[in-house]
C-alpha cells in the first residue's frame, strides 16, 4: 500500500566511425590549421599556416589554430558551442574570458567587418562558447591548442545548441589526432 516512486536514466551514445555531421537550424563544422614558426634573416620569426587533416600527425610542442564556422538560418539568442578537445590537446593560456570575437563570413569567404563578442571558458575536456545574440548568416571563431601528450586520439565533434531552446542543436564532425614525441 501506498505510493510507488520510480526513476529512469538513459544514456546512449553512436558507434558509427567516424561521427557525422547533424544540424537543425544552426550549422557548425571545425577544422585546424597548424602554426609553424619560419625564421627570417632580418625580421625575426614568421608564422605560417598549413592546413590539418584528419589522421595528420603533430609534434609534441606543436601549436594548432582552431577554426570553427557557425552557421546560423535565423537570428538566435543565447547559444552554447562545446568543442570536445583530443586528450592530446591542451588550451593555450589558462584563463577563461578575455577578448574573443566571432567575426562574420561573406559568401566568398572573406570577413564583412561584422563581430559579435563570444565569452569563451576553458575546461579540461572541453573549450565552451557563449554567445548571447547571433544573427543570420556564417561566423567564424579561432582560438589556439598546443599538442601535448603524445598518442593517437579522437576529438569529438563540436556541438553547438540554443541553451532554452534544445530542438536548435547540430554537431560537426570527429577528427582523429596524432601526437608524437
Amino acid at each position: 500500500r501506498g505510493p510507488l516512486y520510480a526513476a529512469l536514466y538513459a544514456d546512449f551514445f553512436s558507434l558509427e566511425e567516424p561521427i557525422t555531421p547533424a544540424a537543425h537550424q544552426i550549422e557548425v563544422a571545425r577544422r585546424f590549421e597548424r602554426i609553424k614558426s619560419v625564421p627570417t634573416l632580418l625580421a625575426g620569426p614568421r608564422f605560417e599556416r598549413e592546413p590539418f587533416s584528419s589522421g595528420d600527425t603533430l609534434a609534441s610542442g606543436d601549436r594548432v589554430e582552431v577554426i570553427l564556422t557557425l552557421e546560423s538560418k535565423n537570428d538566435f539568442e543565447y547559444l552554447l558551442f562545446e568543442d570536445l578537445k583530443a586528450a592530446g590537446m591542451e588550451a593555450i593560456g589558462q584563463k577563461s574570458g578575455g577578448p574573443l570575437y566571432a567575426r562574420e563570413l561573406a559568401a566568398d569567404g572573406s570577413y564583412t567587418g561584422g563581430q559579435i563578442y563570444v565569452y569563451r571558458e576553458l575546461r579540461d575536456r572541453k573549450v565552451a562558447l557563449f554567445v548571447d545574440r547571433m544573427p543570420q548568416g556564417r561566423w567564424e571563431i579561432r582560438y589556439p591548442l598546443g599538442a601535448e601528450v603524445p598518442g593517437q586520439f579522437h576529438a569529438l565533434p563540436l556541438v553547438g545548441e540554443a541553451m532554452y531552446v534544445p530542438e536548435i542543436r547540430a554537431n560537426g564532425h570527429e577528427t582523429r589526432i596524432v601526437v608524437e614525441d
